[in-house]
């Protein structure tokens, strides 16, 4: 597997650390071993229970944030083992006695861990089948950027779930099947921890395991992992807070992808669907209180219905990018009936804040049009150099919502992901509007902001995946 160019492993590592001594990193005072195996000695079951091991490589992943993986024994092992299976058995569960399935993750969030509440973000896997280079340097990159960002990823074998953990120097497969020795798929073993000093070490590893499994096909899942709050503070089935975002210390929410990702059939096209959607999802679910994964479902629900506008022919211009009037007036979204009234619409260029054409109104400048729109809406599309995103104001506050790849603060990055930033003043909001502008157009930077009043005609109806435009 050839070293790909550019990826240097620094980063300040994620872990909490623990107040024991015991549980403080011990990378530095001595050699690891290769492997660390439990002790539980059970037969390869017949079949493969896939719940069970995605359960079991969260359970590792949360294990690591409370004890480093350098520190892990034996018993550690067993413990993820144990823990595992009390949250399978807890999300089986808790999804039977409810009549629709709720995200693994909120479930995970509602169960004890070792003790205490999680937060546990999981991002979309992105599936590939082996039979090529190509394909396996899709899991070489995929992998090398989810350490470099979150220190951990999933990954699945056909089915077989392991949490791979990046620590230090230390490259580790967390695999709770039956392993033999050397970690390889065998008919009576352990759950092993192996160590991997390099990347490039650990391809070769999951090469090899890859071929033990027999397996046609891998899957790559994005996961992080924080301390969640404590029973008291938390309500009785409820995960997220209400409380509007802390713009000082937030600042940003990032998606796990942008609107450009191979999963999507017309990538880099939907970002005015995807705002429109995200200010429909903004009036069910407060944007202030967004993560991840709610970032990541606006893009996957624009998607969706740019999709559907396009292969109904519902968009007017050639080059299939949508238009305000392209918009439906009336949809279904995620199972809540929303109807969309567009309202006043304001432009101008961005660097143009006097003349002729602003003088006689039928142009307006930036800082103008931002001031007359939310003067009569809290919800607009912004689109500047044919790029689209959806701002929402609520209690003087200010979100951007933008599908693009983009940086953590929200500017052009071609290695980015979608992102919202938070803005505690319309001013804020406009300095960062015209320096976007800036890195999307060298020359004339023309912007449209049209408002929009959305209303939520009906909670009630049943989740469906399609549109009704």
């Amino acid at each position: 597997m050839p070293r790909k160019k550019g990826f240097r492993m620094r980063r300040a590592p994620r872990s909490i650390k623990s107040k024991s001594d015991g549980n403080a990193c011990i990378c530095s005072e001595k050699l690891l071993l290769s492997v660390v195996a439990g002790s539980d000695v059970p037969a390869a079951p017949l079949s493969c229970d896939v719940n069970a091991l995605i359960a079991c490589s969260v359970v590792a992943a949360i294990k690591h944030v409370i004890s480093p993986v350098c520190t892990w024994v034996y018993t550690d092992v067993d413990d993820i083992c144990v823990e595992g299976s009390k949250l399978a058995t807890y999300v089986r569960e808790a999804s039977q006695k409810r009549n629709h399935k709720k995200e693994l993750c909120k479930l995970i969030e509602e169960h004890n861990v070792f003790g205490r509440k999680w937060n546990v973000e999981i991002g979309l896997p992105v599936y590939r089948d082996f039979g090529s280079f190509e394909e396996e340097n899709v899991m070489y990159e995929k992998v090398q950027e989810y350490l470099l960002r979150d220190g951990m990823c999933l990954l699945n074998l056909h089915g077989a779930v392991s949490a791979i953990i990046h620590h230090k120097d230390y490259f580790v497969m967390v695999d709770c099947a039956t392993r033999d020795v050397f970690g390889m798929a065998s008919g009576i073993g352990t759950s092993v921890a192996v160590f991997n000093t390099c990347l490039n070490d650990l391809m070769v590893h999951i090469r090899n395991l890859r071929k033990s499994l027999d397996a046609q096909w891998f899957a790559i899942s994005s996961i992080s992992v924080k301390m969640g709050q404590e029973d008291s503070e938390l309500q009785s089935g409820t995960v997220f807070t209400d409380k509007p975002v802390d713009i000082e210390s937030a600042g940003h929410i990032r998606g796990s992808f942008h609107q450009g990702n191979e999963q999507f059939k017309y990538g880099g096209l939907q970002c005015m669907a995807i705002a429109l959607v995200s200010v429909a999802k903004h009036k069910v679910y407060s944007v202030f209180s967004w993560q991840t994964k709610d970032v990541d479902r606006v893009l996957v629900l624009g998607n969706e219905l740019y999709t559907a506008l396009r292969d109904t022919n519902r968009i007017s211009q050639r080059s299939n990018v949508l238009c305000v009037h392209d918009l439906p007036k009336q949809t279904i979204i995620d199972g809540d009936n929303f109807l969309f009234q567009y309202g006043e619409f304001v432009s101008g260029e961005v660097d143009v804040v006097e003349g002729e054409l602003i003088d006689s109104g039928a142009c307006s400048s930036l800082s103008i049009g931002l001031e007359t729109i939310f003067a009569q809406y809290d919800t607009c599309l912004l689109t500047v150099c044919s790029s689209t995103c959806a701002i929402i104001s609520q209690n003087g506050q200010y979100a951007l919502v933008d599908s693009h790849a983009r940086s953590v603060v929200g500017m052009i990055d071609e290695n980015g992901r979608s992102v919202v930033v938070y803005f505690s003043s319309l001013k804020d909001l406009f300095n960062h509007i015209c320096l976007l502008s800036t890195g999307l157009s060298e020359k004339e930077k023309p912007f449209e902001i049209a408002g929009i009043y959305v209303t939520v005609k009906s909670s009630q109806l049943p989740i469906l995946s399609k549109f009704s435009i």
